[in-house]
């Protein structure tokens, strides 16, 4: 599942759809934040399955507030966050016929830019960061490679009470 503007651009020129999977977005509509929210109903839908949600910073802002549902429901969502830390495509525009006068689409000149790492990990969601290429294969392979999302936060519970309150069959790490 795409989001909006560059990342939506980018997957529709290199990603090459496999038997078995589907590319969804909401395309000529592209609402920022759909992706998220799309992945949780595709999720919910296909019988839990692992979604893969690919989303912008300007997106993840919109629907930031669903990372809670994917931490409560212990979704198998893979969010990958591509962060240009402003809104690119705006960006774009304005450099192609606005002379490059940038208006409330950066950080100079307004858009917030939190540290979406801290934020993921207060929703209780694991966190990997790619920041080179040369990374980038190994890293999307564990996270694809992970169960799911932390289900089981510090303070620990009561293992019993633990397993009586999970809704989901919980990570054998976890018992």
């Amino acid at each position: 599942m795409t989001d909006c503007g560059s990342n939506l651009i980018q997957i529709f020129q290199a990603y090459a759809v496999k038997e078995g999977q589907r590319l969804l977005s909401a395309l000529n509509n592209s609402p920022m934040g759909y992706s998220l929210a799309g992945s949780i109903g595709a999720c919910f839908s296909n019988a839990r399955r692992r979604v893969i949600c690919i989303i912008g910073n300007g997106g993840l802002q919109v629907n930031m507030q669903e990372l809670a549902t994917v931490a409560h429901h212990g979704l198998p969502i893979k969010i990958f966050l591509t962060n240009n830390h402003g809104y690119g495509i705006i960006n774009q525009t304005q450099d192609d016929w606005l002379e490059s006068r940038y208006h409330a689409t950066n950080t100079a000149t307004g858009v917030a830019d939190p540290d979406y790492v801290k934020i993921a990990r207060a929703y209780g969601l694991a966190v990997a960061t790619i920041r080179t290429h040369r990374a980038m294969a190994r890293k999307i392979r564990a996270v694809l490679d992970h169960a799911g999302p932390i289900e089981d936060s510090q303070p620990f519970m009561n293992r019993k009470e633990f397993r009586a309150n999970m809704i989901v069959t919980p990570d054998p790490r976890s018992s």
